[in-house]
């Protein structure tokens, strides 16, 4: 096949390379891309390969360091005028998490494409192969330019914004919050069905400012908020119930971390919906309520509305975010456009 892509490989390890290891009494992620390619012939039809082999992390113990320094190789990567696309290997666990923030923080119209596997290397029925040659696929496709980050996962595409880890077993272990998915892939093409906003971009910072995520639970305290704010992070995200309401002693917490200068941006705890300032949150906790603790009494007292990202991706939002500004109302305005 004459002028084939070039797709440049970046491996961070997980349980699609994990191996079991006689020694440790256990599965290590060890494997290289090169075991993982070898399996796959119609991959080196479809375009050449450039490997980084970056990090062998299973993605529970992946770090804010690491993922940072994905985020700069990604960087890299993409300046290249020979690269047509990028394929990032990761583990499940936190899959989500990190493209969102190749999302926010790598500036290219290149396909930035994510996938792992649910069984390891080694496991029979394994459906690492098939991701990453899913992966291989979309990152070569040029109809995927301009899409931002996506996720493949047994056949689905997920935009980085919305996707998330729906099942820890499941083969299909990856959905979509309110977008739903962007494109499917099979064995012989992509079929696009959306093309999400790009609505946010910031530069890799050298460090990332300490944000912490708490989720609300029916008659919570404010021992976690309190703790934040003795150990004087930057930032807070609540997760709060059904239209990010909280009890009043969390409410009580709130305030005072936001009197003291921590950022706190507040979204639902739920899979689907959000927190926007206007009193959307019907009869489940929004703004529309009088009492303390409605998202509504938050937002007026300073706490950020996080719209429909989840916990997960306003935490990395505040964080990036942070990294460029400690103003509350450029932040709440980042939020706005995210």
């Amino acid at each position: 096949m004459p002028n084939k892509p070039k797709i440049c490989v970046i491996n961070t390890g997980g349980t699609i390379l994990s191996r079991f290891n006689q020694q440790a009494g256990g599965w290590v992620s060890s494997a290289g891309v090169a075991d993982l390619a070898a399996q796959l012939p119609q991959v080196a039809a479809l375009a050449e390969l450039q490997v980084f082999e970056h990090s062998q992390i299973n993605a529970y113990r992946m770090d804010l360091d690491t993922v940072l320094g994905i985020g700069r190789l990604v960087n890299e990567v993409v300046k290249d005028p020979s690269c047509d696309g990028v394929v990032v290997v990761h583990g499940t666990a936190s899959m989500e998490e990190t493209a969102y923030l190749l999302e926010l923080t790598v500036d290219t119209q290149k396909p930035v494409v994510l996938t792992g596997a649910q069984r390891r290397f080694e496991d029979i029925g394994a459906d690492g192969p098939v991701n990453f040659l899913h992966a291989v696929r979309l990152a070569a496709t040029p109809a995927a330019r301009g899409r931002g980050v996506m996720v493949v996962f047994d056949g689905s595409v997920h935009g980085a914004r919305d996707v998330l880890k729906i099942h820890n077993q499941s083969l299909n272990g990856f959905g979509s919050r309110d977008g739903g998915a962007i494109a499917f892939v099979t064995a012989t093409r992509v079929t696009f069905l959306a093309c999400p906003d790009r609505r946010a971009h910031f530069p890799v910072p050298p460090s990332a400012p300490n944000v912490q995520l708490i989720k609300v639970a029916q008659g919570s305290d404010d021992i976690l908020v309190r703790a934040c704010i003795a150990s004087k992070v930057d930032g807070i995200v609540i997760e709060g119930v059904g239209g990010g309401g909280v009890p009043d002693a969390v409410f009580q917490g709130i305030c005072d971390a936001l009197a003291v200068g921590i950022a706190v941006v507040v979204v639902a705890r739920l899979p689907r919906g959000g927190v926007i300032p206007d009193g959307g949150g019907g009869g489940t906790g929004g703004g529309d309520y009088a009492l303390n603790g409605s998202s509504g009494n938050l937002i007026a007292s300073g706490a950020i509305p996080g719209g429909y990202l989840s916990g997960l991706k306003a935490r990395i939002l505040l964080m990036i975010a942070l990294a460029s500004t400690r103003d509350r109302a450029e932040l709440a305005r980042i939020f706005d456009r995210a």
